[in-house]
């Protein structure tokens, strides 16, 4: 037995502290619990949500249309996504790329 909160009360205060950090202002912390979070239970679509929720609050916009466009494929079943699944998968993964390039030249 873990100490703690675990199970879906663990995954709503992640997110409920996350949002409060993005609400504060605290974006890199913001997106660090959310990052953290979406480890611990990648298919959550609301931790997903609320992560782009941050990414684009903290300067990340690319990132968190992309990350967007990943829960659309992974968590929208619907006949006409299916068809586009590969291509939006394509897209999300163009996109964080962006905001991963930029990081990059700015450190430079």
């Amino acid at each position: 037995m873990t100490e703690g909160l675990d199970g879906d009360v663990r995954r709503r205060c992640y997110l409920q502290y996350g949002s409060t950090l993005r609400n504060l202002g605290r974006l890199d912390k913001s997106v660090t619990v959310f990052e953290k979070a979406r480890r611990e239970f990648p298919d959550s679509v609301a931790l997903g949500a609320f992560e782009a929720l941050s990414l684009h609050a903290a300067g990340r916009v690319n990132t968190a249309l992309g990350s967007l466009l990943a829960l659309l494929a992974d968590h929208v079943h619907s006949e006409e996504i299916e068809r586009y699944k590969p291509a939006m998968r394509g897209n999300a993964e163009y996109l964080t790329s962006l905001d991963s390039s930029a990081t990059s030249e700015s450190a430079r």
